[in-house]
């Protein structure tokens, strides 16, 4: 069953409205100089507010781009976060020394790609999914780890999907999309940030409406 995930939450407030709305992960940028990104002390009051109002079932989400392993290990502890997902180059080695389970980012180029280009994707998810790490397939767009409201080719994701290979699926879904996103690239979740914003802020009714639409795909699916 599809699972949802409301990424680059700034506020507790909209963090709960995702929790309490059905998101199954809500994420929490820590890269810095990227415009989602919160402090530590943010990220605190975000964590504790949703796990003090809501179930432990929502999985809270730090993300981080090439930084110091130790630097990503004591924000972890620091903030409590349940999971970690690194959107930059980080290496297997790094991934297995994080100290909560890992969601690996696999950036795909805009366009169509050859059958090259498709074994190296496939080769890469299965290296990740044999260290037990989960793997979210997004756009890739000049340097940035993501949040770029940019899709790449749909059906790159169903040639994986229907070899067997699970991904959460990220880059440019919105309301108006998801449905179909998900009929195509049959994902294990999909992941959104600014396709529930309105002028670069979380719009409370897109966060419901997303995550309806996910459901209601996933009921006939």
């Amino acid at each position: 069953m599809v699972k949802v995930k409301i990424c680059g939450i700034q506020s507790p407030e909209h963090a709960l409205i995702a929790a309490e709305a059905g998101a199954d992960f809500i994420g929490i940028v820590f890269v810095p100089n990227r415009r989602r990104h919160v402090s530590q002390v943010q990220a605190q009051l975000i964590v504790s507010y949703v796990k003090s109002q809501h179930s432990s079932r929502v999985k809270i989400v730090g993300l981080f781009a090439d930084q110091l392993l130790h630097d990503v290990n004591g924000i972890v502890t620091h903030c409590n976060l349940d999971m970690v997902q690194l959107c930059g180059r980080e290496s297997l080695d790094y991934c297995s020394r994080i100290s909560v389970p890992v969601i690996k980012v696999v950036h795909i180029p805009g366009g169509p790609q050859n059958h090259e280009t498709i074994n190296s994707l496939r080769e890469n998810i299965k290296c990740l999914k044999d260290q037990n790490h989960l793997v979210t397939l997004d756009r890739k767009v000049n340097d940035l780890e993501g949040g770029t409201g940019a899709c790449f080719d749909w059906d790159i994701a169903k040639e994986l999907s229907v070899n067997g290979y699970s991904f959460i699926l990220a880059g440019g879904l919105r309301l108006d999309n998801v449905a179909l996103a998900i009929k195509i690239a049959k994902p294990l979740a999909v992941d959104v940030s600014s396709g529930v914003e309105t002028g670069g802020v979380k719009d409370p009714e897109k966060i419901k409406s997303f995550i309806y639409e996910a459901r209601n795909q996933r009921s006939q699916t």
